[in-house]
């Protein structure tokens, strides 16, 4: 969250660098359990292994906080960093593969997605106020708030309950069908190279938007705007699917960001400069979160065992690990334009893996399933 990263670089003695390498050990953990839940999921018991897992992240939190204000070591907060990231990647996988489990997977994506969002805007709007007031402490304070609010829920509620046994019910069913082996392998490279696209040209957009003359409090200011607003593409996802179609949703959706994206490159600099922009990054938000619940769901659909739904996760972390390294790649070939046109490309490649697998058969069979339920 942009947030956090403001709080370093303004309230710790980090360099840019090892932020840097704090929120990649991060990122690396979510990755390591989400691509391994395949592994662990037929073995737990879903609703022990949150109540426990959030318990350890709230302790990991805590400490983080501690160390922070004592100004201890770096290292040691990329290891606690490290060890949030594999709790947070053990309820994030938990979490996409009960809700791939149930009858109406694309409604309950849609509101994850639109959950995460409000949660970003709340804590871009909550930690940038209180760290005035408590630096880097506000950024564990505010994760601690929400963490207690999901344990409560889960002392509550016992939706992590019903599922348990599930997965290791079909879980043979999966090798021996080579078809949905190849859609679920396209599905993850789709969202990866769409994401390799996110972690590319929104690491550098704030470089971008100084380059077409913008100021930073003007770029910052549109990007949470945006982020905000996005809020709107999710909340709308399923009505956009049923009436425009799946696989034209990716398409209209792939065209339109790539406008943005050039756009952006290519905005004239003057009077219109920051209009341009402020539309061009706005809409591709929301492009962004309307596109994301029917990638996750359609990864759930090509999984008949439901054990590797957590892989959207890790696609999600590999792009966003790799973006920034393909970023650097390219800008030190030609510059930020060089950026943008390849990244077009790489979305018409994602769109074209994407709709190829919309278009399968036994992926409309599914979908149908989906609906059905939904209509009685």
């Amino acid at each position: 969250m942009p947030s956090v990263i403001g709080a370093y670089v303004n309230f710790s003695h980090l360099t840019p660098s090892q932020i840097g390498v704090m929120t990649s050990s991060e990122m690396l953990g979510i990755l390591i359990t989400s691509a391994s839940s395949f592994l662990w999921l037929k073995l737990i018991n879903y609703h022990k292994t949150v109540l426990v897992v959030l318990t350890l992240l709230l302790i990991t939190n805590s400490l983080n906080m501690l160390f922070v204000i004592a100004n201890w070591s770096a290292y040691a907060l990329f290891v606690l960093r490290f060890i949030a990231g594999l709790e947070t990647g053990i309820i994030y996988a938990i979490a996409v593969v009960v809700i791939g489990q149930q009858k109406n997977t694309e409604r309950l994506f849609s509101s994850l997605v639109s959950c995460q969002i409000v949660y970003g805007s709340i804590g871009f709007s909550c930690i940038t106020a209180l760290s005035q007031y408590l630096g880097l402490a506000s950024i564990y304070i505010f994760f601690n708030i929400f963490i207690m609010l999901a344990l409560s829920a889960c002392f509550l509620g016992n939706g992590f309950r019903q599922i348990h046994h599930v997965v290791s019910i079909q879980s043979q069913t999966l090798s021996s069908n080579t078809e949905k082996n190849f859609l679920l392998l396209k599905v993850v490279l789709a969202i990866a190279l769409y994401y390799v696209v996110q972690g590319s040209v929104w690491a550098y957009i704030e470089p971008i938007g100084i380059s077409l003359g913008l100021s930073s409090i003007q770029i910052g200011g549109i990007l949470s705007v945006g982020f905000t607003l996005s809020f709107i593409g999710s909340l709308c996802s399923l009505n956009v699917y049923r009436k425009m179609g799946r696989s034209s949703t990716v398409w209209v959706t792939i065209c339109l960001q790539i406008i943005c994206l050039l756009t952006i490159s290519y905005a004239p600099t003057g009077l219109w400069t920051a209009y341009l922009f402020a539309v061009a990054t706005i809409v591709y938000q929301v492009l962004w979160s309307l596109i994301v619940p029917l990638m996750m769901a359609l990864l759930c659909l090509s999984d008949n065992t439901k054990q590797y739904s957590a892989w959207s996760i890790s696609a999600f972390k590999i792009g966003l690990i790799v973006g920034p390294l393909f970023a650097v790649a390219l800008i030190s070939l030609s510059g930020y334009e060089i950026l943008i046109n390849v990244s077009c490309i790489v979305l018409v490649i994602s769109g074209l893996l994407l709709s190829n697998t919309l278009n399968k058969p036994l992926i409309k069979a599914a979908f149908q399933k989906q609906i059905d339920y939904q209509s009685v």
